[in-house]
């Protein structure tokens, strides 16, 4: 999971504030936002190494308190909250159990703030989406050899995921890393 930082671009109010440390991590950029989550680039200081860090912050349910807790949103979000938040957390063991290329590595999962953290494997590049754009500029259409090389390691991923009876449910371009 991830592409570049995106501080310039990253404004938002519940994003936890570069600097900030969770659990051991300290927060040294903003990666992205999803409707569950955000996505930091932070520091691992023990191993010296940069990592993608996963918060479970649902949009719709929740919002930050100034304490750094994740706060729901009402009474009536709280059963929401919860079923994604157990998502969130099968998700981590889920994805620990693979080792495959095709899969970030999970580092570490642990819950802080009201809400839960996934540290795994920050990896750079562009996303599928990134190179179609590219190439529309260039005015070139990805040919069928390029088309097939990448379908078949995100289906090789796929395959993975459905030996284990589990559906992805968000493949996209911009969730396709290269």
């Amino acid at each position: 999971t991830s592409s570049s930082p995106n501080n310039e671009k990253f404004h938002d109010k519940d994003a936890l504030p570069i600097g900030a440390k969770v659990g051991e991590f300290e927060i040294r950029g903003h990666i992205g936002r999803g409707g569950f989550g955000i996505v930091y680039l932070a520091l691992d200081p023990s191993l010296h190494r940069e990592v993608a860090l996963k918060e479970y912050m649902p949009d719709e349910f929740a919002i930050r308190g100034s304490n750094s807790k994740v706060i729901i949103k009402s009474e009536q979000h709280k059963e929401a909250f919860q079923i994604g938040l157990r998502s969130f957390v099968n998700e981590a063991q889920l994805l620990a159990r693979f080792n495959h290329p095709s899969f970030a590595k999970i580092h570490r999962f642990w819950e802080e703030n009201d809400t839960a953290y996934i540290a795994m494997e920050y990896c750079q590049g562009k996303t599928f989406k990134e190179k179609l754009c590219e190439l529309k500029k260039l005015k070139k259409l990805p040919d069928e050899v390029w088309l097939k090389k990448i379908l078949s390691h995100l289906l090789d991923a796929l395959d993975i995921l459905h030996s284990e009876n589990c559906l992805h449910r968000d493949i996209s371009p911009d969730n396709i890393l290269f």
